[in-house]
């Protein structure tokens, strides 16, 4: 890839608007990156919330301790039979 000549490319000319415009450009990046940031809140909030709905429909669909009859056991007891896969087994 040919490289430029730095002399030359220091004497490019480019435009540069009035520094009121400047600030102007400035002033609308920064409600643009405030806007953007209070959107990226609302959505993670939105997601969170969601998250919540879900965990909590999910609960609701776990069986009742009180509507079965289940077989509780010591944690102990529970660990040194491999074959067990629950802790408490509705019967």
């Amino acid at each position: 890839m040919p490289r430029g000549d730095k002399a030359a490319i220091l004497n490019f000319r480019i435009p540069v608007p009035p520094l009121e415009v400047q600030r102007e450009i400035v002033r609308v990046l920064d409600k643009f990156t405030q806007l953007e940031a209070e959107l990226e809140a609302e959505l993670e909030l939105a997601a969170a919330n969601t998250s919540i709905t879900e965990i909590t429909r999910l609960i609701h669909r776990i069986p009742k301790m009180e509507a079965y009859s289940w077989e509780c056991q010591k944690l102990r007891t529970t660990l040194s039979e491999p074959s067990r896969q629950q802790l408490c087994i509705a019967s």
